[in-house]
């Protein structure tokens, strides 16, 4: 399914090499992004009073074209996905899956695709595989007296990982949020590593397959 991660990464470094530019020569609080950002060019001013010099604003100019164009690249990839989650309404489909994900809550169109294309297309026996291979696994350290937890171990999908951290914040009812860390303090409880950063790390990794439980 396709994704705008690359365009809207690529976007990103253009927007923020431009507010450099910018800030170098005193100017502060424009926003390439916004849609007037032509408009709003023309009356910047330094920060000594002075118009902008002639050669930073032909560069300004070649930055903006290089957004507008990763802009439309990024609605075109959007406008795809959409339409190929809407083509799988049929029991079976290979994209059901990715439709099904969208009944749940904060999940939308890119969450949904990204989901299933970066992980979930994969078949996993338990939830500790998800944590695997998303990177979201604990790292214990243990020597002597020592038993230390040295976080997750991020040798997964770096993508996947992302979502998993960037989701659960985002629309997961609180009650379900309390089931999920029920389940992991259960979980834990047993291991003789079960420190905050453990815990937090499974609490993660779970989100990808119990947030929608009820």
């Amino acid at each position: 399914m396709p994704g705008t991660e690359d365009s809207d990464g690529e976007r990103i470094r253009h927007v923020n090499r431009l507010k450099g530019l910018f800030f170098a020569q005193g100017i502060v609080g424009y926003e390439p992004r916004n849609k007037d950002r032509r408009e709003r060019l023309e009356p910047l001013r330094t920060g000594d009073g002075r118009p902008l010099p002639k050669h930073l604003k032909t560069l300004a100019l070649r930055e903006l074209e290089v957004i507008e164009l990763l802009n439309r690249q990024i609605e075109a990839v959007k406008a795809e996905r959409d339409a190929l989650l809407e083509e799988a309404p049929a029991a079976g489909s290979a994209l059901e899956p990715a439709r099904m994900l969208l009944e749940l809550k904060g999940i939308g169109p890119g969450f949904a695709g990204a989901l299933w294309s970066e992980g979930l297309f994969r078949k996993f026996a338990n939830r500790r595989q998800v944590a695997a291979y998303a990177g979201l696994a604990p790292t214990p350290w243990k020597s002597g007296t020592i038993n230390h937890e040295q976080g997750v171990s991020k040798a997964g999908n770096p993508r996947l990982r992302a979502i998993a951290v960037e989701w659960p914040g985002s629309g997961c009812g609180i009650s379900r949020v309390r089931r999920l860390h029920a389940g992991i303090t259960r979980e834990s409880a047993g291991s003789a590593h079960a420190p905050g950063k453990s815990r937090s790390s499974l609490w993660r990794a779970n989100c990808l397959s119990l947030c929608g439980s009820t």
